[in-house]
């Protein structure tokens, strides 16, 4: 389910200047290595002045993650708690779901073509994840709400609120599964392309194991 309305011209324009410094940093990092995303270079790669480029991105890296500030992922969000509320998918699961969102790792929030390239820049430059999990915690308000409301949806803990675990806890437990999930994937097939729903499932079985393992 998706409550977003549908973009006016000025956000098109916006979005697709954004994609094209995204774009243009992948394709530096891809061709050249990390010292070759420039400021300058992604800036001059992608028809914009370096100013232009500081509207957008905070860095290059943040260009290179193709992490904006601004960019709201509501219709990702809706979506996620709409299976939740329709029983459609175990809670932790769609908490992951819900952090790799935030994360910008879903192929919801980039194209397929677009995600592609930016897990084979994080195979080839595994330090780019840490500036994933800066994102998660920018938006760290907004995620708990969200996995608030996904927890609250299943119905042992519906009927029995307080039963459900600590939002934040569960987050936490989540984000932790997800970022070694990518490590893992980073460590052992460099360059190859992350199949979403895999990553999905490794840290699904990662928290589900610490969670045996603390019991």
């Amino acid at each position: 389910m998706s409550t977003s309305k549908t973009p006016g011209l000025r956000d098109r324009k916006r979005t697709e200047t954004a994609a094209r410094i995204h774009a243009a940093a992948l394709s530096l990092v891809l061709s050249g290595g990390l010292d070759a995303a420039t400021i300058e270079a992604i800036s001059e790669k992608a028809d914009v002045s370096p100013r232009t480029f500081f509207n957008y991105y905070e860095g290059k890296d943040a260009a290179i993650l193709g992490i904006q500030p601004d960019t709201s992922d509501d219709a990702v969000f809706e979506d996620v708690l709409a299976d939740a509320e329709a029983g459609s998918g175990e809670p932790l699961a769609l908490v992951i779901r819900l952090v790799l969102a935030t994360m910008g790792t879903s192929t919801h929030v980039h194209s397929p073509a677009r995600q592609a390239d930016r897990m084979a820049v994080m195979g080839r430059h595994p330090e780019l994840i840490t500036g994933q999990f800066a994102q998660l915690a920018a938006r760290r308000t907004r995620t708990v709400e969200y996995a608030a409301r996904i927890l609250a949806a299943h119905p042992a803990w519906a009927a029995d609120p307080e039963s459900a675990p600590s939002t934040p806890l569960v987050i936490a437990l989540c984000g932790a599964a997800v970022k070694s999930a990518i490590e893992d994937w980073a460590a052992t097939t460099p360059g190859q392309p992350l199949d979403e729903n895999h990553l999905e499932e490794r840290a699904l079985a990662l928290v589900h194991h610490t969670i045996r393992s603390l019991s």
